[in-house]
């Protein structure tokens, strides 16, 4: 009996190892959605059963990067102001809102969920109307296979990118594209790195607000737990100020003294990012 105990436990662990090498070999090389936004949140307590690696592998062999939620701990983790796009839920566990909530907090907004139902559940009714109830995009049967999830996950892609595209109403001003990091500033074409690109489109999105240098390293870091050394973000904002200066806009990136930036457009010109994809 204890021999066929570590038999089964010895497999269970092989099997997480191929898994997540067969993902990692199956990686797509060629991705059309920025990668920031192919970063998925799974909520999964029980992550080593067959269900939440079936579903962590379909998304990392169709180019996500996934990060496990199993606990609360790993929520806490997380750095503040992270950028989160998308959440994947499993199974919807009981502390399932609680993580959303944390997670809400964390990053300052709401990211849109998605609720995967185990094929084992007797009671997946209850769990897909609990789970709509709470917010989430879509209730997805597992059943049904990982074509259903990538399709609305591409739809969920498709309605950020049109919230983007409605933040401004005056074209021609300030024109930023994330895909090919492309800015058009009054006439000008300008290409940025894109460091510099995150940098100024986080700016230009809040406009007149105190932005600290804590929030610009994260958006610098993109979410990820590294050091950036503070005076990186001085010299990659005197790079950005130089770049822009033949438009004049760099005089609307103030310096707050001990505290960070603020994108000060003037008074009368409102609404003047519009973000595109094309």
């Amino acid at each position: 009996m204890f021999n066929i105990l570590l038999g089964n436990i010895y497999l269970q662990h092989v099997h997480a190892v191929v898994m997540e090498t067969l993902a990692w070999l199956h990686l797509p090389t060629c991705i059309h959605t920025p990668p920031e936004e192919r970063r998925i949140f799974l909520i999964a307590p029980n992550a080593h059963q067959s269900g939440p690696q079936e579903v962590e592998y379909a998304l990392v062999k169709n180019g996500y990067r996934v990060q496990r939620i199993t606990s609360q701990q790993d929520v806490e983790k997380l750095s503040e102001g992270v950028e989160i796009y998308h959440v994947v839920v499993y199974g919807w566990p009981d502390n399932s809102r609680e993580h959303l909530r944390f997670l809400r907090d964390i990053c300052h907004k709401t990211a849109p969920f998605l609720v995967i139902g185990d094929s084992t559940e007797a009671d997946s009714g209850s769990i897909a109307v609990a789970a709509i109830e709470a917010g989430a995009a879509a209730f997805i049967p597992w059943a049904l296979g990982e074509g259903l999830l990538m399709a609305h996950l591409r739809r969920l892609a498709d309605e950020m990118t049109i919230r983007r595209m409605e933040l401004a109403k005056l074209p021609g001003q300030i024109q930023l594209d994330p895909r090919s990091r492309r800015v058009s500033i009054f006439g000008h074409e300008l290409y940025l790195p894109k460091q510099l690109f995150r940098l100024f489109e986080y700016m230009v999105t809040h406009p007149d607000e105190a932005i600290s240098y804590h929030q610009l390293l994260q958006v610098l870091a993109e979410g990820k737990k590294i050091y950036i050394a503070p005076n990186t973000l001085v010299v990659k904002i005197y790079r950005l100020r130089r770049i822009l200066e033949d438009t004049g806009v760099h005089r609307w990136l103030e310096t707050i003294p001990g505290f960070g930036y603020r994108f000060c457009p003037p008074k009368h010109v409102t609404r003047l990012v519009e973000q595109s994809t094309q």
